[in-house]
């Protein structure tokens, strides 16, 4: 208790994100006053009990004056589920020498930084024989006041600070386990292809995970509607043992009008460096578009309104041809009633179109004049609206019939991933997504950078409709020593020839652009920056 008690009264009241954001945009107090930053924001070192590890981290002063800094190490531990952790000082007589703060040794005398210049501050990671098998995590605290001793311990009072983060992983008896706890939508029935996924990690071994993979997204057909990355390409991300980190992702298809019902999303993870190991887990959620579905079911109980008075009249007609007449229809079920022949049902059900059609040709063949013909073509049509109309009206169901398979059919459909950090959200594009897939299989290296290309920024939209191909294109271009700053997709477009925008001072590079892609077309334009070229891809790149 006496321990617990020490911690509470020495913990920081700035809390900083050390697993998702970097940890060098974390400020204590009035961050706008002066600015610094630290390189690396995160070690990963694997040492052996009795190791000695040296290395530097760099500190950077970006302001027009000189700041004295003071280095200060100190443990922390993960708080609560959203990736934010406290910093916790060192408590020598409790701990003995067991945290990794206690073996990380760094001078903490006042350091100056001129202005505009970055200094080398070296430290050591001394590891005990008898370090504890498994993860450490401390960070070395650089702020622009000095530590005051306080009670035994240090306590340090920043006017900013940034961080270096320290994730140890001591050789031994390292077990690495992990599971999902929770994989859910925030809500289960939606109004329109857009979610929020809730996926809560937990990390039950002695050393950090850092979970990766994807959730794949599926309608109730089965077929891809996105895909959300699950920290790739990055060294954030990790869950610290014996605690349960919650990730959330924001998911935002493409509107269709019959792609609705049930979907299902399945979250793929793997961890470990000793040995990966995978875990899954499956939600289901429902899009229901209720205004849509308002106004289609009024439409489909009018269109069955419809067709029912249609049969009905086609079956009085019917049974006029065969000789009963309105009164006998209507009391038909009476003793008086004439008994009728017999016939086939097709027979039946063909008889007031075989006899129209034999009315109309009789009266075609006595015709003499055009205007005798019209005549009679209009009359047809009006005695026989009705049928028309039924008619076109099948044939409008059956057009949306097949509209609806192809929309569900559809594969791989443009969307938009946002992943929720706790200090700011990355918004990414299906083509941002399938670009670093691409180049991750391809492992393509980018080129030299070509002199004249050297301040070209070059954005592509997709506007093939075809997902993909602002992603294969950057891809060709980066290997080409172009520098492409965005790409991004037009889901409203279908263009059959690729274009490229471009600043009447920039002709040559737009030409070289055009050529490289098989003759694009090309459009000047006052109004495009001077250092960005626009490329419209479309279906005719590969």
């Amino acid at each position: 208790m006496i321990l617990i008690s020490k911690i509470k009264r020495g913990v920081y009241a700035a809390v900083f994100c050390f697993i998702v954001a970097s940890p060098a945009a974390c400020f204590a107090e009035d961050p706008s006053a002066q600015t610094i930053s630290v390189s690396p924001t995160l070690f990963q070192i694997t040492a052996t009990p009795a190791q000695v590890w040296q290395s530097e981290i760099r500190v950077i002063n970006v302001n027009e004056y000189d700041l004295t800094i003071y280095p200060q190490v100190v443990n922390f531990a993960p708080q609560g589920e959203a990736g934010k952790g406290d910093l916790i000082p060192v408590f020598a007589e409790e701990t003995k020498g067991k945290t990794l703060a206690e073996w990380i040794s760094i001078s903490s005398e006042g350091i100056v930084v001129p202005k505009q210049q970055t200094v080398a501050i070296p430290f050591s990671v001394t590891v005990p024989s008898d370090a504890a098998p498994g993860g450490h995590y401390a960070a070395i605290l650089v702020g622009t006041k000095p530590p005051v001793a306080e009670a035994g311990h240090a306590q340090v009072q920043t006017a900013q600070f940034v961080t270096s983060l320290f994730f140890a992983k001591v050789a031994g008896d390292v077990l690495e386990s992990g599971s999902i706890r929770e994989f859910r939508t925030e809500e289960m029935l939606l109004p329109k292809p857009a979610a929020t996924f809730e996926l809560r990690f937990e990390n039950t071994g002695n050393v950090h995970l850092q979970p990766q993979g994807d959730i794949t997204i599926y309608n109730m057909w089965g077929e891809d509607r996105g895909v959300i990355p699950i920290n790739h390409q990055t060294h954030f991300g990790n869950v610290l043992p014996q605690s349960i980190r919650k990730f959330v992702f924001s998911w935002e298809g493409e509107a269709a009008l019959f792609d609705i019902g049930r979907y299902k999303a399945i979250a793929t993870l793997g961890y470990g460096d000793e040995q990966k190991n995978f875990v899954t887990s499956t939600t289901y959620f429902w899009i229901i578009p209720f205004k849509q579905i308002l106004i289609f079911g009024v439409v489909f109980f009018g269109v069955v309104w419809f067709f029912s008075f249609a049969v009905k009249l086609y079956v009085r007609r019917m049974l006029t041809l065969a000789g009963v007449t309105p009164h006998q229809q209507t009391h038909y079920r009476t003793p008086e009633a004439p008994k009728q022949v017999k016939t086939k049902f097709f027979t039946r059900a063909i008889a007031p179109l075989k006899n129209s059609f034999s009315e109309f040709t009789l009266r075609l063949k006595e015709a003499s004049a055009v205007s005798d013909v019209v005549r009679i073509i209009g009359s047809a049509l009006y005695r026989s609206w009705i049928f028309v109309l039924v008619l076109v009206v099948a044939v409008g169901i059956l057009v949306s019939l097949l509209g609806y398979w192809h929309s569900v059919k559809t594969t791989a459909r443009p969307f938009q991933v946002t992943i929720e950090n706790p200090d700011v959200a990355i918004t990414l594009s299906s083509e941002e997504i399938l670009y670093q897939t691409l180049k991750t299989k391809s492992a393509l290296i980018p080129a030299t950078r070509v002199p004249e290309l050297e301040n070209i920024r070059v954005t592509i939209t997709n506007v093939s409709g075809i997902p993909g191909k602002a992603a294969a294109l950057r891809l060709s271009l980066e290997a080409a020593g172009y520098t492409v700053s965005t790409i991004d997709s037009d889901t409203k477009r279908s263009e059959q020839r690729t274009s490229i925008v471009y600043n009447p001072d920039q002709s040559e590079v737009a030409l070289a652009l055009s050529k490289r892609l098989g003759g694009a077309l090309l459009s000047a334009d006052i109004t495009t920056e001077l250092t960005t070229v626009k490329i419209f891809v479309a279906n005719d790149q590969p």
